[in-house]
Order: C-alpha cells, then structure tokens, then sequence
C-alpha cells in the first residue's frame, strides 16, 4: 500500500479482495487509520469494469464516502480465473488536497497495470496455498 501513495504521491491507498459470498472487503490499507477494516460492500452496485477517477454523482461515490475520501482513483484486478476479484483504491481526504496531488486521467493506464501486478501476485499465492495443500494430502496417504 505504501508503494502506491509513494508513486502517486497520494494521502492514502486501500485494498478490497472478492470474498465467496461475493462481497468485496477490505483486506490492507494505508494512510486511513480511522477506517476500521470491516468494509465491505457488494460490487454489483458499482461499476468496477476499469479504471476510473472517483466521480461526485457516480455510484462509485459511496467507497470514496466510506474510505474518506474527496478524490482518488480506483482499478479491479482479476484473481484466478475470475472476472474480478478485487480492488485497488487510492486517494486524498478533504484535508490532504493541497498537501497531496490529485490522481488524474493520466495515471489510469498505470494504475491499471499496478493492479493487475498485484492481481497476479495474490493469484500466485492462492496457487501456491492451493499447492501446499495438495502436496499435504499425497504426505498424508
């Protein structure tokens, strides 16, 4: 999380993993220590199709109010062989604009690799979970 307000120079970043019942909920944060981890919220309400600037009148809207946030940016990422299954958030509160600069249109297209980067890397340690697993249950018959 450091990494990303370090290369968007941003106030805080925030990360949301696809849970089996299908909510997103908040697994790392940082720079939004009054936020308590225990978000989450239905992807379905929102639309999570790519990389995008919070917008005032936008569905998204209601994230940035959770996390306390007057701008940012968000992008999923895929997991496996999902669709979707999470989300990268990063942003500014009221009190860091000024202080902070503001995510812009230009820092979609890299954000959106960083999230995939990071889409991968969780996905690599399911497989290396799932694997670990696997080699447990042969040792044990």
């Amino acid at each position: 999380m450091e990494t990303i307000i370090e290369a968007y120079e941003t106030e805080s970043a925030a990360l949301f993993l696809i849970e089996p019942n299908g909510q997103l909920q908040m697994a790392g944060k940082f720079g939004l220590d009054e936020i308590e981890v225990n978000i989450s919220f239905s992807p379905d309400d929102m639309p999570f199709d790519k990389a995008d600037l919070f917008e005032p009148n936008s569905p998204t809207k209601s994230l940035a109010d959770a996390l306390k946030l007057n701008e940012g940016m968000f992008s999923p990422f895929k997991v496996k062989d999902t669709q979707f299954g999470g989300l990268l958030v990063t942003g500014n509160s009221t009190d860091g604009i000024g202080t902070y600069k503001s995510p812009i249109e230009d820092h979609l297209s890299s954000f959106a690799v960083l999230s995939a980067q990071i889409g991968g890397l969780w996905t690599n340690r399911l497989l290396m979970d799932q694997n670990r697993e696997y080699t447990n249950q042969l040792e044990t018959e």
